[in-house]
């Protein structure tokens, strides 16, 4: 008889709070805009990856672009952009790997579409590929 065993379902890896890039207390997302950077001291050589949580979509032709940008410094002179997604217009959850040798990692989100609003969008840095 052969042995048979079940194949656990995961799902994305969890938000650790230290590594948010974009929080609940931040709202809806409804405009371009870009926010603080926070510090993960490189990644392992696999990368990361900003896992985007889109609750919702609303609006006439609605488009977001997440940007993820590096730097040594947190100055906004500074950051350079090293990923960024495909242009987002459903709800769902979307991973955007990277890759940096840099201290500090920023989000940047171009908005696009006739009063668009995305909900409250969760985007957190996780490991990647979980």
């Amino acid at each position: 008889m052969a042995y048979r065993h079940q194949k656990a379902r995961t799902s994305a890896a969890v938000f650790d709070s230290n590594l948010m890039l974009r929080k609940a207390g931040d709202g809806s997302l409804s405009t371009t805009g870009t926010y603080s950077g926070i510090s993960i001291y490189e990644t392992p050589a696999r990368g990361m990856a900003a896992r985007v949580v889109v609750p919702s979509v609303s609006g006439t032709t609605p488009l977001a672009t997440f940007i993820i940008e590096a730097s040594d410094a947190d100055t906004d002179a500074s950051y350079n952009e090293i990923a960024r997604s495909e242009p987002v217009n459903a709800a769902g959850e979307y991973m955007v790997g990277f890759s940096t040798q840099r201290r500090y990692v920023r989000l940047k989100v171009n908005i696009s579409g006739t009063t668009p609003v995305f909900g409250t969008v969760l985007v957190g840095v996780v490991p990647l590929g979980i």
